[in-house]
């Protein structure tokens, strides 16, 4: 996610934040709001190279005068280092949704499962 989207969502997180919707549920974003000051806080990282969408060539950023088309041609930035995603655990509101499962371990386990796969991806 760009810079310039983080901080259209924080905008709207923080605007949303303490709302109470038509249905009388109260939102709160203070995690989701935390989250992107921190990924704003973080130095945005440069690519060292692009590669094609067919994947048949690297180039570096030195490259870039030899090709006239070439933000068309080498749209895939490829860095040192993957940008680090926050891991996001089950909120009290997560767990309070078990409450009403089935008793079965395995039950449990794979509704854990899906909800931190969702949070995470």
């Amino acid at each position: 996610m760009t810079q310039e989207a983080l901080k259209l969502a924080l905008e709207a997180m923080e605007l949303c934040n303490g709302a109470e919707t038509v249905d009388g549920v109260v939102i709160y974003t203070d995690k989701e709001i935390a989250a992107i000051k921190e990924a704003l806080a973080q130095p945005e990282q440069e690519p060292v190279a692009w590669m094609r969408q067919d994947g048949q060539k690297v180039t570096t950023a030195s490259d870039r005068h030899n090709y006239p088309d070439y933000e068309t041609r080498y749209s895939i930035p490829l860095y040192t280092t993957p940008p680090q995603r926050t891991w996001q655990g089950l909120t009290d509101q997560d767990w309070k949704e078990i409450e009403d499962m089935p008793d079965t371990f395995d039950q449990g386990v794979a509704w854990a499962q899906a909800k931190l796969k969702e949070k995470n991806t």
